[in-house]
């Protein structure tokens, strides 16, 4: 669980308030950025193949044209490609990091918080019979792999939608005995 959002609620709780779930991202959101990297790294090998064998068969350029020694080498193309695919991954790995850390939800036995965090940070609280639908979305890959995407509908229309959670189902079917309860409590 996250430590700033459980602190919230310990902080803020309520009367016989316990934490039941916290879903987390699915590890597999890190591998399409990794096959990627892999691929341009491919990519990188294979144009340096060519590269190196179409650059040594071509003729001397005439030194009225270019002086001496300022065609970049093959080897040197490819260690400048590889330069930009690295920073290129970092930057794309670091806003992958950010945001899969930018939104977090904790259903207790009596509400739903959600926070958005980046620049400013937002923190909602639905009481669990303000909530209108918990949704999930699943891909083929994300049945195989068991991830999918909760879309969280509060009343008045407000959307929440958190994207490659891992078992979303269980989520849902957790949300779903809570707020059975938190109701029947509540009509008592």
């Amino acid at each position: 669980m996250s430590s700033n959002l459980s602190e919230y609620i310990q902080s803020n709780s309520r009367k016989n308030e316990q934490i039941i779930d916290s879903p987390k991202t699915h590890q597999i959101l890190w591998l399409f950025p990794i096959l990627e990297m892999f691929i341009y790294l491919f990519l990188g090998l294979l144009l340096f193949q060519i590269s190196s064998s179409f650059l040594s068969n071509l003729p001397p350029i005439p030194s009225f044209f270019l002086p001496s020694g300022s065609l970049p080498s093959s080897t040197s193309l490819f260690i400048l490609y590889f330069i930009f695919v690295l920073l290129y991954m970092l930057f794309k790995l670091s806003s992958q990091l950010l945001d899969s850390g930018s939104k977090e939800i904790i259903l207790t036995n009596s509400r739903l918080v959600i926070r958005s965090s980046g620049l400013s940070t937002e923190t909602i609280e639905f009481d669990l019979d303000k909530v209108e639908s918990v949704t999930v979305r699943k891909s083929l890959g994300g049945s195989m792999f068991g991830y999918g995407d909760l879309i969280i509908m509060g009343v008045g229309g407000s959307r929440h939608e958190f994207q490659s959670i891992s078992n979303p189902s269980v989520f849902r079917s957790k949300f779903n005995d809570a707020s059975i309860k938190f109701i029947a409590s509540k009509s008592n």
